[in-house]
């Protein structure tokens, strides 16, 4: 091989550790090693033998490498081609191309990262070794904590700017240039504003922030270096935000996060509870909200005896109740306030609710020496400890139910004295009648020659006289028997009932060659002997009142309708408007008999009237009262229409009930 510059070197000083310079490079903190190329035949490089290295060397080649003046890099360290080969490279490399190389490797055997320079001398390298792991090793745990920084700006819902001051030559601030943000802040900026903040100034994106009165905040946290927290509506967007600033550098770190459906909730929150009180305040009941007031201050607070309650909420009505205005109720005490409530059990039943934890109502009275009070009370245990109560002033309607009662008291006593006289008609009015009809038979048969025909004539007249009263005395008292009580009313077949009647009648029907046709009639709810005497009177009066040239017949039929379909000839509605929605069965008895007058149609309903006299037609005029009684113990209705000379029609309406 020539001799190259090493050699020279070499020549001169006989070794290059003999240079003066070389107590210098020992001194050195970086490793400074020679190496001179070994070619083979062909010239080819082939490896590298150590010609110098400096004291810090010793550092970067101990144990398994071997650092002995001659030695060769390859050749003389076996089994460390994967470690030491790609750094022989390098050299190679800059022994062809003269261009010096950089490379930073991390070595196994030394568990180091080391930064080497290499630079061409003569025919050889002249290298540089640095130890770098702790500076790599801060720069990467610098680049983790960056990352994971990044990464949790970017995870987090809450947009983040830092802002960097831009000032003019006076060193106003007159903008604010952004210097970092996350993927949050850049998302919702891009999103509404529909401009990227990239590399743009907070007033190119935000031309009306001083508007908004933002840039005024951002400049004051700048400034002055205090932190700020508000909530601020962006009235352009209609957005609300939580807006968070605090200084950093000569600039700002603005955190925000989009409250706005936590304010819209709010506000409907807000406007719910405000109906709410609207509503309560609007209500006639009492309404207060009471927490218990223990004796002593344990952990085991629940346990110990309750001695007072105070008022937390209560509405219009309550404050009226105890004169005073809503606001002044809230904080006081229960006891102080209305002492009267021990006397009316109300305290009882409280602590009752408060222990048992379950509603509780009552009706509590209270009596002075001037007024009563009666209250009705309901409490209803609350989440938590405490416990609401809803009361209403019942005063008025309980000396109504006293009023009431004192009424039916005096209606039952008189309905006795009816029933009284009822039985005394009964026996003593008819006791007379009966003898009195009986001594005018025996005249007639004993001494009906002796009066004449004159008497005779008279007896007769007494006898028709007596037998009237009787019968009138028998109709008054089937009046008067139809009861108003409702315990005897049941499912009842109408066609069974009419089918009953028909029998009682048939005599009547069959010297009268009468014709009854009656359709499928339903099941009615009711009271089967007063609907069977409606029927009775009904089909009696139709066979009565008859005219004489003509077959009586009688037809009755029934059909389901609504309350509004029950129209009076008239054209006016039966039924109140209240009921129109309800079904009725309608019940209808025609005949073809003599008819009346339609002006007629109430007044023949009533006790005792009559449209004939006597002597055309027989009775008392009770009869279609009886109808009307007994549709009105079953909350229907009757109506009549008639036509003179060509019949009548009585429509019964029987309200439908499910059986």
């Amino acid at each position: 091989m020539g001799k190259n510059q090493f050699t020279r070197v070499a020549m001169i000083s006989g070794s290059l550790s003999e240079l003066p310079f070389s107590d210098i490079l020992d001194f050195l903190p970086d490793g400074v090693v020679c190496h001179e190329a070994v070619r083979d035949e062909t010239g080819t490089i082939i490896d590298f033998r150590l010609i110098y290295y400096n004291k810090a060397f010793e550092s970067f080649a101990p144990l398994p490498y071997t650092r002995e003046l001659g030695q060769y890099m390859l050749g003389d360290n076996p089994g460390q081609e994967k470690t030491l080969g790609p750094i022989m490279q390098q050299y190679k490399q800059v022994i062809e191309t003269g261009k010096p190389a950089s490379i930073i490797y991390q070595d196994p055997n030394l568990k180091k990262i080391i930064s080497l320079r290499a630079r061409m001398m003569g025919d050889g390298v002249l290298v540089t070794l640095r130890d770098i792991t702790i500076q790599q090793m801060a720069s990467r745990q610098l680049e983790e904590q960056n990352s994971l920084l990044h990464g949790i700006l970017n995870t987090s819902l809450n947009g983040t700017v830092v802002y960097e001051a831009v000032r003019n030559d006076e060193g106003t601030l007159v903008d604010f240039k952004f210097r970092l943000f996350n993927q949050t802040a850049r998302e919702q900026i891009l999103g509404y504003i529909g401009k990227d903040i990239a590399e743009y100034t907070l007033r190119s994106v935000y031309p009306d922030t001083e508007a908004t009165g933002m840039f005024n905040l951002y400049a004051y946290v700048t400034e002055t270096g205090e932190p700020v927290r508000r909530e601020h509506l962006f009235s352009d967007l209609n957005l609300w935000y939580d807006v968070s600033i605090a200084k950093l550098n000569d600039g700002c770190v603005v955190t925000f996060i989009d409250i706005t459906q936590l304010k819209r909730a709010t506000q409907r929150a807000n406007e719910q509870a405000e109906f709410v009180n609207k509503l309560l305040d609007g209500s006639l009941n009492g309404l207060i909200a009471l927490d218990p007031i223990r004796q002593g201050d344990t952990a085991d607070v629940e346990n110990e005896p309750l001695i007072d309650l105070r008022i937390t909420s209560a509405n219009r009505a309550a404050a009226l109740f105890f004169k005073y205005e809503q606001a002044e109720l809230i904080g006081k005490r229960l006891l102080h306030l209305y002492p009267e409530c021990e006397r009316m059990g109300l305290w009882a039943m409280f602590e009752r609710v408060l222990r048992v934890r379950e509603a509780e109502q009552m009706e509590a009275y209270l009596q002075t020496d001037t007024s009563e009070l009666w209250l009705y009370v309901l409490a209803t245990p609350r989440d938590g400890e405490g416990l609401v109560v809803s009361f209403i002033n019942i005063t008025e309607r309980k000396k109504a139910e006293q009023h009431t009662q004192a009424l039916v008291q005096e209606l039952r006593k008189t309905n006795a004295n009816l029933e009284q006289f009822a039985y005394v008609a009964s026996h003593d009015l008819q006791e007379p009648l009966r003898k009195v009809t009986a001594f005018g038979d025996m005249l007639q048969a004993q001494y009906s020659a002796e009066l004449g025909a004159n008497g005779a004539d008279m007896i007769n007249r007494m006898q028709s006289a007596a037998t009237r009263m009787q019968i009138l005395i028998r109709d008054l008292l089937a009046y008067s028997r139809i009861a108003n009580t409702k315990e005897s009313f049941g499912p009842v077949n109408l066609n069974e009932s009419i089918a009953d009647v028909l029998n009682d009648l048939e005599v009547i029907i069959d010297d009268k060659k009468a014709e009854v046709v009656a359709e499928s009639l339903p099941i009615v709810y009711g009271d089967a002997i007063q609907l069977r005497q409606l029927f009775q009177n009904l089909l009696s009066n139709g066979l009565k009142f008859t005219r004489t040239s003509v077959r009586p017949q009688i037809q009755i039929s029934a059909e389901l309708i609504r309350g509004r379909e029950a129209i009076r000839p008239d054209g006016t509605h039966l039924i109140p408007e209240a009921l129109f929605n309800r079904g009725f069965h309608r019940i209808a008895v025609a005949d073809n008999g003599i008819g009346f007058e339609q002006q007629y149609a109430d007044q023949i309903f009533q006790v005792f009237q009559r449209l004939h006299n006597r002597s055309q037609y027989s009775g008392t005029g009770i009869g279609l009262s009886i109808v009307q009684k007994v549709v009105d113990n079953h909350q229907g209705f009757v109506y009549a229409e008639g036509v003179p000379g060509q019949g009548a029609t009585f429509v019964i309406l029987l309200p439908i009930k499910t059986l």
